[in-house]
């Protein structure tokens, strides 16, 4: 619909693989965009422009319930998309198989089917999705990535990072939805016990050196980052933060989203905004040699700065850093403290069901005698998954003289924890709001040995 208003065109019917149009602007007209659109030869007839629109106000009277395909196409996204949102989905997967396109929602961490599509209607939505989001319609043997604004209610707007990769049945295209829950900005919400935040906010105090959240992807480590710039920010404190992308904006702070096409990358972009007087700098990632080294060298001339890390534990981020080639030396002065987290999915509390420890499979002294633990079922509450929402389990390692003093004993880095990510997760599983089945994932899955 708004593309024939646009153009001020209306379709008069196809002969012998040519589509024709009468539009009152045939010097606007792209042809080869419609050719392109329609996969047919486009012919052009002048009209009036003001007939044309008359005729289109008719066509398109929602109010007998006529709509175009285009019009069609945007009520199935705007349908797909309303539905993840109130579900509080994270990403939605469009995969084109050999005779249909699966649309998955993940949600808690999880993906399910949601529903098929045909492919011709998907041809429609990926086309309608690139041009919202500014992308190369007719390129579709290159990854492309995106972004588009949706307007989920009267007083909501999200941003939603848009994906595109050619596979074998045609292009796969991802929508991450980048939600803006002020209330989740927030430490003392993130679930970190008393002892945690006490750490956290002796970091804050601080002024230089380098904190890192460290976590796998989708672990929740920019809303920590954001939630501690909420704490520091201050009229009188110069906050930038450097990032792929930007997800949330908060007032008071330089916000830069990186951009490889025209050079500006974690590095590039670091050395620009360490010219700009910060006092307190957020770098998304340290990504490669360079953006640690100036990270590093940010931190022990005098700014705070703040980052993640990719890795699985507190130690690999000091490994990590010394194979971008940062010195020994400059890491012990320059890192103030990591920590490191990750999220676990919280049991329905309307369907959790009950289990006897001589049930469990697994190794139960891990477990205290008297403790009642649960397991998922399914209810129509939770759409049959047995989950409903996630928190966070963390562990927090503090650069002091006795972590230093072992460094430079050669003892690598030996440090004594206190609360660590695998006992929070016993914890919560002890209280009944996760499963057990999901502590002993997080045990094996991600390789942890400790001994609790």
């Amino acid at each position: 619909m708004e593309m024939a208003y646009n153009m001020n065109i209306l379709s008069v019917g196809e002969k012998d693989g040519t589509l024709t149009f009468y539009t009152g602007k045939a010097e606007f007209v792209n042809k080869k965009y419609l050719s392109l659109i329609y996969d047919k030869n486009i012919e052009l007839i002048d009209a009036s422009e003001a007939q044309i629109k008359e005729i289109l106000d008719k066509i398109y009277n929602t109010s007998l319930g006529i709509y175009s395909s285009e019009e069609f196409t945007k009520r199935q996204i705007e349908e797909i998309i309303k539905t993840a949102i109130s579900m509080k989905v994270s990403d939605i997967h469009f995969e084109p198989q050999k005779k249909y396109v699966n649309i998955r929602f993940r949600k808690d961490g999880n993906l399910f089917i949601y529903e098929k599509l045909k492919f011709k209607d998907y041809n429609n939505i990926i086309i309608r999705v690139k041009l919202l989001s500014n992308m190369d319609i007719s390129d579709k043997l290159r990854a492309q990535d995106g972004k588009m604004i949706f307007y989920y209610s009267n007083n909501e707007d999200l941003d939603i990072r848009i994906s595109t990769i050619p596979c074998v049945y045609g292009e796969k295209l991802v929508m991450r939805i980048l939600y803006r829950d002020e209330e989740l900005i927030n430490l003392k919400k993130l679930n970190f016990t008393e002892n945690q935040l006490k750490k956290i906010y002796g970091l804050l105090k601080l002024k230089h050196g380098i904190v890192i959240v460290n976590g796998p992807t989708g672990s929740g480590k920019s809303t920590t980052l954001y939630s501690m710039l909420k704490e520091v920010n201050k009229d009188d404190i110069n906050i930038s933060t450097i990032e792929d992308p930007v997800e949330f904006c908060i007032d008071g702070i330089t916000q830069i989203n990186i951009n490889e096409k025209i050079g500006l990358s974690f590095s590039s972009g670091l050395k620009h905004l360490l010219r700009q007087d910060p006092d307190i700098v957020m770098i998304g990632e340290i990504r490669d040699e360079n953006t640690a080294k100036i990270a590093v060298r940010a931190a022990i001339t005098g700014h705070k700065v703040f980052s993640t890390i990719h890795t699985n534990n507190p130690e690999e981020v000091f490994y990590r850093l010394l194979d971008m080639g940062v010195e020994k030396y400059l890491l012990m002065q320059a890192i103030n403290g990591v920590i490191s987290q990750r999220l676990v999915r919280l049991l329905c509390p309307k369907c959790k069901t009950r289990i006897r420890k001589e049930d469990i499979d697994y190794d139960i002294n891990y477990f205290e005698l008297n403790s009642t633990l649960y397991k998922a079922k399914g209810c129509e509450a939770c759409n049959f998954t047995g989950y409903n929402g996630r928190t966070m389990i963390s562990e927090i390692l503090i650069v002091d003289k006795n972590f230093i003093k072992n460094l430079k004993d050669g003892k690598e880095f030996l440090y004594k924890k206190e609360e660590d990510i695998l006992s929070s997760c016993k914890y919560l599983a002890e209280k009944g709001v996760v499963s057990v089945e999901d502590f002993f994932a997080l045990k094996d899955g991600e390789g942890i040995i400790n001994e609790l």
